[in-house]
């Protein structure tokens, strides 16, 4: 964020993040079509919205640039700041502008957005239950597993299970376990670990 006099011009991360905040207030993920003029033609969008909401008027061309929308990012005058603090139901400017400088300074621009499918194929699932057995297991594919380590457990390293249940203080539960004996596949059909042995703990570990 730089301010120039009473202006300031926003930078990518921080434009991307105002629109979460109007998308959120809107009600849908708004694209250019949501930022048009507001006619007798068009009557929805952003521009309607505003004028509804805060009984003031604000172009949507200006809005679309506020939340990086177009290539141009000129720099934001106070009025439009009020408005959209007072559109976002910020109590005022500084408000508002501090909640953006607060953004800023915990989120990296350049993230990636989380994704669990891959947390879960850069990590292997540590599950204990019962007394003093664990097993470690790497994601194949959707609920497909394979046993990298096992101790006390019927489950041995190499097999490759179909999981179905799987929660803290719940039966481990797969709906099938296969195993390569001697060079031949072998299905060994569900396993259930008991309601003795029930889930403790899952951990993540990662891979390397």
């Amino acid at each position: 964020m730089e301010k120039k006099g009473n202006s300031f011009i926003f930078n990518k991360s921080e434009r991307s993040h105002i629109k979460k905040l109007i998308d959120k207030r809107y009600g849908i993920s708004t694209s250019p079509k949501d930022y048009e003029p507001f006619n007798e033609e068009n009557t929805s969008g952003i521009e309607r919205d505003i004028l509804d909401k805060t009984k003031k008027i604000i172009s949507g061309a200006t809005v679309e640039r506020l939340v990086g929308l177009t290539k141009e990012n000129r720099s934001v005058r106070p009025y439009t700041l009020e408005i959209i603090a007072e559109y976002l139901q910020f109590k005022n400017t500084s408000e508002f502008i501090n909640h953006i400088k607060t953004y800023s300074n915990h989120v990296n621009s350049y993230s990636v957005p989380f994704s669990f499918e891959q947390l879960i194929k850069s990590h292997t699932l540590i599950i204990s239950f019962g007394i003093k057995k664990q097993i470690q297991i790497n994601l194949l594919e959707e609920n497909k597993f394979e046993i990298l380590n096992s101790q006390n457990s019927r489950l041995i390293k190499g097999d490759i299970i179909i999981l179905s249940q799987l929660s803290v203080n719940d039966e481990f539960i797969c709906e099938n376990v296969i195993r390569n004996e001697n060079g031949v596949i072998v299905s060994f059909g569900q396993y259930k670990s008991g309601n003795n042995n029930r889930v403790i703990s899952i951990s993540l570990s990662q891979r390397f």
